[in-house]
């Protein structure tokens, strides 16, 4: 499917549920701010708690999201019941995607204690030195964040298909993002490019235009998965044959 198929099946199911998603993504924001308050106000705790909280939220409202987009009937809150329902399942989901992102994350956190270290020990001495270590260390930070960007995209349908497939395991679900998703990177990059202009548009608004946004990229990426989730089910069926 093109991008502008994609973008159109959006507008499709967006059609006349405008504000219905638009209050669901402002209630969601503001919970999601108000647990943030509150979490300031437990001592060392507070980031643990938020943490805890946020991550089978954030399932529920990929869940809430593709329910909408498939014209199902969706409460403000639902995402509160998927996520917590799946709570475990979404931890699962956050845990084997962090493994599968642990070396590079490692090789990331290095990088920067690199360059770190060489800004401490250079700074003082000559300066050309200095500005050769920097930049080769700020060389080797460029190219190990592309990588982990690149190897991140694997996995960004891990929570669609968590949601689509609850029997799976944590890690059959992260596997599968990967299956998926490999060969797809790009045209998910292009796919999130492409709507730079309303971003820039959204920004001139004083973020007014976000309210529409925001919905709009949302439903457009359930299409994208729900894409690539037929394409390979077709692909299946001719290896199969």
């Amino acid at each position: 499917m093109t991008r502008a198929e994609l973008k159109k099946q959006a507008k499709d199911s967006l059609k006349g549920r405008w504000g219905e998603i638009i209050a669901m993504i402002i209630v969601y924001q503001l919970i999601l701010s108000g647990i943030s308050l509150i979490s300031n106000f437990i001592p060392s705790a507070g980031s643990i708690v938020m943490l805890i909280i946020t991550v089978p939220l954030s399932f529920g409202f990929i869940g809430q999201i593709m329910k909408f987009s498939r014209g199902e009937k969706v409460g403000i809150c639902d995402y509160f019941k998927i996520g917590f329902d799946n709570f475990s399942k979404s931890w699962s989901i956050v845990g084997n995607t962090f493994l599968k992102l642990l070396p590079i994350t490692i090789l990331f956190i290095v990088t920067i204690i690199g360059m770190i270290v060489v800004c401490v020990t250079k700074a003082s001495g000559d300066v050309e030195e200095f500005l050769t270590w920097f930049f080769i260390m700020l060389a080797v930070y460029i190219v190990v964040f592309i990588v982990f960007w690149v190897q991140s995209y694997l996995y960004i349908l891990v929570n669609y298909i968590g949601n689509d497939n609850l029997h799976l395991s944590g890690k059959e679900i992260v596997m599968q993002s990967k299956e998926i998703m490999n060969g797809h990177r790009w045209e998910y990059f292009v796919l999130n490019i492409s709507f730079i202009g309303w971003f820039l548009l959204s920004i001139l608004t004083l973020g007014i235009g976000f309210l529409w946004l925001i919905p709009y990229m949302q439903v457009t990426e359930v299409k994208f998965y729900e894409s690539l989730i037929n394409n390979n089910e077709q692909s299946e069926i001719i290896t199969n044959n």
